[in-house]
């Protein structure tokens, strides 16, 4: 037997509960000066081996729930403190005195929990749990269990980022108003791990069941998107649905958590031809079931919409001449940032943390920066196409970082500046000599 007990707060559960500690016998440890009366049942289900879990709920909608292992009354907690120093930490001196329990397994819920809940008293319920669970499988809904790693806060990602807190603040701004995001710069300023942790931020935590990437190309359709007709081996066809809206029904399914749909090279598809008539859907004003309208391929009376709870993020190199200029439609439905390279003393101090001397890692602002402003003035090319930091960001090898350093050169930014240069080899192949490493 299941027994939940509902738990209301004020802010998300995500920001409120602080997975910090990883012991056998918990993960999460609350402490309170609350009369202890109010919790009995929950001692009195604890102790006759039943399974007892808070349900978190925020403003009236489940978010999480965890098992509770343990209840103490004030006292009655010190002896098993005593035996366990750690705890000392998890707990101010002021708060030695309160009632304490202890919680593990946080895993966030579906909305369709509460139909599986039976009253008993108060805000106690039990719980179908098997139901529940094979709702979750028949819906092929899965929840990661949360840990202190998979949690993200705006401080760890600004760390772990190579943008300011005023960029980052523009982008959760631009996507929540909009939902329709692109991020357009030059190739190598990280635009694919930024969109993966912007959506990771919103989340409060990272759970790569509800992100879900592609990369458009010339020949990418309506079909491979949404829906068509695709030839079945033993002859005929069959309509099949598009990866898009596969998501898009996921994310209706679970309508209190938020899904992000991640675009690479956005620019490189039409995007008339793949959206259709869903593109009219995408705008921020018009999601939701109200809606609906009928697809290219719809049978009978079926409409498709798409959900409230999606977000699109749409990537962009604005270094690829083979690109037209991005049509009136998109832009009209999307949030534009543009991304700069940065290299600055940041990216220093991280090349110093992978092993990188801080002579070396100047000498590659410099050249960079050099090269960037030679990029900057040409009248060919641009501010579009500057070279980024994140070439330098990945596989560090410090033991010999003027090797590691000299290949990134002649076999990744070398080719891009020839490409750059297509009408003056020279000037490539003198661009690319200023940034060899010469011992």
């Amino acid at each position: 037997m299941s027994i939940v007990y509902k738990w209301n707060l004020l802010r998300s559960p995500l920001e409120v509960l602080q997975i910090q500690y990883n012991f056998d016998d918990f993960e999460i440890l609350w402490n309170e000066e609350t009369h202890y009366d109010e919790y009995a049942d929950i001692i009195e289900h604890l102790n006759s081996g039943e399974e007892v879990y808070a349900l978190y709920y925020n403003q009236d909608v489940p978010v999480c729930m965890t098992r509770i292992t343990y209840f103490w009354k004030n006292g009655d907690f010190e002896q098993y403190k005593l035996q366990h120093p750690a705890i000392q930490e998890a707990l101010t001196e002021e708060e030695i005195d309160a009632n304490v329990w202890m919680e593990k397994d946080c895993r966030l819920v579906n909305h369709s929990i509460e139909q599986y809940l039976t009253k008993i008293n108060g805000d106690l319920y039990f719980l179908d749990k098997v139901g529940y669970e094979h709702y979750l499988a028949d819906m092929n809904i899965h929840y990661p269990k949360l840990t202190t790693e998979a949690v993200i806060t705006k401080e760890s990602l600004l760390n772990e980022l190579f943008i300011s807190e005023e960029t980052m603040e523009q982008m959760l701004g631009a996507l929540q108003y909009k939902k329709n995001l692109i991020l357009q710069g030059p190739p190598g300023v990280g635009k694919t791990f930024i969109a993966k942790r912007l959506a990771y931020l919103q989340m409060i935590y990272k759970d790569s069941e509800r992100v879900q990437m592609i990369q458009f190309h010339q020949t990418y359709s309506y079909e491979d998107f949404i829906q068509g007709y695709r030839p079945e081996a033993g002859g005929g066809f069959q309509l099949k649905n598009g990866v898009f809206y596969d998501f898009c029904k996921k994310a209706q399914l679970d309508a209190n958590h938020d899904y992000y749909f991640i675009i690479d090279e956005i620019n490189r598809g039409n995007i008339s031809k793949i959206f259709g008539e869903l593109l009219m859907l995408i705008e921020a004003d018009k999601r939701g079931p109200e809606y609906a309208i009928p697809l290219t391929y719809s049978e009978k009376e079926e409409t498709f919409y798409i959900p409230k709870n999606l977000y699109i993020i749409g990537l962009m190199n604005t270094a690829d001449r083979s690109l037209a200029v991005v049509d009136y439609a998109l832009r009209r439905r999307f949030a534009f940032i543009h991304m700069e390279p940065i290299f600055d003393e940041k990216f220093i101090h991280f090349l110093e943390q992978n092993g990188i001397e801080q002579s070396f890692a100047q000498f590659i602002v410099n050249a960079m920066t050099q090269l960037n402003r030679v990029i900057e003035h040409d009248p060919h090319l641009g501010k579009g196409f500057l070279i980024g930091h994140s070439y330098f960001s990945t596989a560090i090898q410090s033991k010999q970082p003027a090797a590691w350093y000299n290949q990134i050169i002649r076999y990744e930014i070398g080719p891009m500046l020839e490409e750059y240069w297509y009408d003056d080899t020279e000037q490539a192949q003198r661009e690319t000599e200023k940034l060899i490493f010469k011992e």
